[in-house]
């Protein structure tokens, strides 16, 4: 027998996207495919029955610090973090010190292999999406944060990193109502 929801699953998610600065003037182009590829992350977020607040992407400390404001007022039940390429600690630092939103890592890389043959320095940074989890996991613990989850996987054709995606907003759905 199946119940009828009184009122619509809702939940609202926040999602950062992070890299670093110096990038953009060495690599022209880079930061809108990367910021490509979050749009794809937030289209996959909303099949889910979840509001998406996109506070763009942060690439240094001080545009972290200037959106917590914006960050404690938007009243999220969970956050994304879409490390769309090597970011520094610093920049998740200010994250993980002043935010107390349960926080998800996202890296979802466009590859499913890097094509050596062809490599570049810019094709590495389009694909470096895990390289700073193990850095931003050794921040919270040094902060005394609980370790982020995890979502790994393909930015295209992953069903795994589907169902933990839908898993994470059944996730924030709970939440949601729990507050």
């Amino acid at each position: 027998m199946n119940v009828a929801r009184r009122k619509p699953l809702t939940a609202r998610l926040g999602v950062v996207a992070v890299g670093h600065h110096t990038y953009w003037e060495q690599f022209p182009g880079l930061r809108a495919e990367l910021t490509a590829k979050v749009e794809v992350l937030i289209a996959r977020l909303r099949q889910h029955q979840v509001e998406v607040v996109d506070f763009g992407l942060f690439d240094r400390a001080e545009p972290a610090y200037a959106a917590i404001p914006r960050l404690k007022a938007a009243d999220l039940d969970l956050l994304l973090v879409d490390l769309v390429t090597y970011a520094t600690s610093s920049t998740f630092g200010v994250l993980a010190r002043q935010v107390d939103t349960p926080m998800v890592l996202v890296a979802l890389q466009p590859l499913a292999a890097m094509d050596y043959e062809h490599a570049s320095t810019r094709m590495q940074l389009g694909n470096d999406d895990f390289c700073s989890v193990p850095e931003f996991a050794g921040v919270a613990m040094r902060m005394g944060r609980r370790v982020p989850d995890v979502v790994l996987g393909m930015l295209h054709g992953d069903a795994q990193a589907d169902a933990e995606l839908a898993q994470w907003c059944r996730i924030a759905h709970v939440l949601h109502d729990l507050r």
